[in-house]
């Protein structure tokens, strides 16, 4: 990244968007925007704005005194019950922002975001491993496909370019987010020692291995 970048961390407070935000804002001659939906601590020099990504009224009034957006970087997610609802909200989402910082900034080089597991049918069951990124895509609904089919057709004739990275899983630290492996395997691993304990009859342990972590 070259002098002078200004880069909006969409999901700031969740694992991917906090890990970018730290990584980002250690880079000089960079500033650094989080934007998320809540209030919670970010990383040291990272600059909080709150806003609601499905309202677009409110994305161009809180990003409005942004300018000259060089970088974004998207890793908010909007959790629903069926897919239907997932692409309807998620792509909702990336169009409001994506709408609002080309009408505010003519600096936008790059736009990198996040897809997951989601996109080989993790969330359907076994899936094709190892899985790669030129498998044919599933039956539809997926947002992941929308998100991308939307940047591949705003791209078109623009000077900025996408990157879409596809981690099966992350792990990482998020205050207030329980989409987090590690979280997890943390629960799981504290769930079996109680079950030890339990057999064991230790049940002052087991106590401090719920409440000690």
């Amino acid at each position: 990244m070259s002098a002078k970048n200004v880069v909006l961390v969409a999901g700031a407070h969740g694992v991917s968007g906090r890990a970018a935000s730290l990584h980002l804002s250690a880079i000089p001659d960079a500033s650094v925007y989080g934007l998320s939906r809540r209030s919670a601590p970010l990383p040291a020099g990272v600059i909080p704005i709150s806003v609601d990504l499905l309202n677009v009224a409110n994305v161009r009034q809180q990003l409005g005194a942004v300018k000259n957006v060089t970088h974004i970087v998207f890793g908010a997610y909007i959790e629903r019950q069926s897919a239907a609802e997932k692409l309807e909200v998620n792509v909702t989402i990336l169009k409001n922002l994506l709408d609002v910082v080309e009408e505010t900034s003519t600096l936008l080089r790059h736009f990198t975001f996040y897809q997951g597991g989601k996109a080989y049918g993790a969330d359907l069951g076994p899936f094709k491993t190892p899985a790669r990124e030129d498998d044919p895509r599933l039956m539809p609904p997926n947002f992941y496909y929308d998100q991308e089919d939307l940047l591949r057709q705003r791209q078109q004739g623009k000077e900025w370019h996408w990157t879409a990275l596809r981690p099966e899983a992350v792990c990482g630290f998020a205050v207030g987010n329980p989409m987090n492996l590690g979280e997890h395997i943390d629960l799981l691993a504290t769930v079996e020692k109680r079950g030890s304990l339990v057999r064991n009859g230790d049940y002052t342990s087991m106590w401090h291995a719920f409440h000690c972590r």
